[in-house]
């Protein structure tokens, strides 16, 4: 960050200094907090007087405390700041197939109150369902939902650049039209709508295997099935908000009946539920559940680990697919049947050795089913720092 003089700027250059400034004085505090002012000087690369000017603003705001002193130096004691994590809350929801998950959290990221609901499926009565969750956290909290500085909410759906239409949507009352504009008008804070596997992947890369990867994908599989994608560090959406829907393409088996007016099955009908149940029935394992299939191949049951084997090699073909496109370093497997590890980790990526001469690493989520709250989280207490950031530099 450069470190310039006001002199010679007019005063909306000089306002963009402060707020250029400030922006990275907070994230170096938020980062490697708590530190004090000269190891901020150092990080950022600003001046010492710029540094206790801009310090002093986000002191009076209330944005940064002191919480210590520097210890076994002689002098005076130099003061250790951190963001202070109350100073915003936001709110993190997704909307599930079966469940709404709802967490609060500080400024920080740490979760200061969830909890997990059964899912009503009537538009109404959803809009209501996500209100009155985030009423009570917020009452516990000691607040309340107006005073939220922002609210991500995850759906099982494209959201279109506009942040206001959602199109794959049929997993949502009424296709999910009118359900960004309903959630605004019931919360009243700034809402941001996120596809559910976009969050998967954000939660992968803020506690997961992605931590440490820049280019990567996650790989959910279960009710649907979709691709997060994060490219030199950042989430990629596409132009119109639909990458990742990988569900859409022709699927590897042509056994498979297709769904008019399509030649051939969607890879959305090859990995599902459905699909898991019906080669289980092909196999005399009837009235089977997609979870008792993977039950009975963990118990020995040899058409289920047939069963197993077909999901995985329709897994592998996926995973061939994408990675010819992106090459990613990492394919991290979530979702119900993603998960699990066990049964699907090995042949899977033996299946991806025999199809591609491609080879990622291919991992399954660390964070499991909670990946798409914890990317909620991440994204919401992003936006909320954001928000207090530029109010404390105004």
């Amino acid at each position: 960050m450069p470190d310039r003089t006001k002199a010679g700027f007019p005063a909306g250059a000089q306002s963009l200094l402060r707020s250029m400034n400030a922006r990275a004085v907070l994230e170096i505090v938020h980062r490697d907090g708590p530190i004090s002012r000269a190891a901020i000087a150092e990080a950022t690369g600003l001046s010492k007087p710029t540094v206790s000017q801009t310090m002093a603003t986000l002191l009076s705001a209330r944005v940064i405390e002191e919480t210590g002193h520097v210890q076994g130096r002689k002098g005076p004691a130099a003061g250790l700041y951190e963001v202070r994590p109350t100073s915003a809350l936001s709110a993190a929801v997704d909307i599930g197939h079966d469940k709404v998950r709802v967490a609060i959290s500080d400024l920080a990221g740490q979760i200061l109150a969830s909890r997990q609901v059964p899912a009503r499926r009537r538009f109404g009565t959803l809009v209501t369902q996500v209100r009155d969750v985030l009423d009570e956290l917020t009452a516990e909290l000691e607040t309340s939902v107006k005073s939220l500085v922002h609210v991500v909410v995850g759906v099982p759906a494209v959201v279109d650049a506009d942040n206001n239409t959602l199109t794959l949507s049929d997993s949502l009352p009424n296709d999910g039209v009118g359900f960004p504009q309903a959630i605004r008008a019931a919360l009243k804070c700034p809402v941001t709508f996120e596809n559910d596997v976009n969050l998967a992947v954000l939660g992968e890369r803020e506690h997961g295997h992605g931590r440490d990867v820049d280019d990567f994908v996650f790989l959910s599989v279960g009710t649907g099935v979709g691709v997060g994608i994060v490219l030199g560090g950042q989430l990629y959406r596409g132009m119109s908000g639909a990458a990742g829907e990988i569900g859409y393409l022709p699927g590897d088996d042509p056994a498979v009946l297709p769904t008019a007016p399509r030649t051939r099955a969607m890879i959305e009908a090859t990995l599902s539920g459905e699909a898991i149940v019906a080669e289980a029935a092909a196999r005399g394992m009837r009235d089977a559940s997609a979870p008792e299939v993977f039950d009975h191949a963990r118990a020995g049951s040899a058409p289920a680990e047939q069963v197993v084997d077909v999901i995985a090699a329709r897994i592998a073909y996926v995973i061939a697919c994408v990675t010819a496109v992106l090459d990613p370093r990492l394919v991290v497997l979530g979702g119900g049947v993603g998960l699990n590890r066990d049964l699907l980790l090995d042949p899977v990526t033996r299946h991806v050795e025999g199809l591609s001469p491609f080879a990622p690493r291919i991992e399954v989520s660390k964070i499991g089913a909670d990946a798409v709250l914890l990317g909620a989280v991440a994204m919401t207490s992003s936006l909320a720092r954001e928000t207090v950031f530029s109010a404390a530099t105004v």
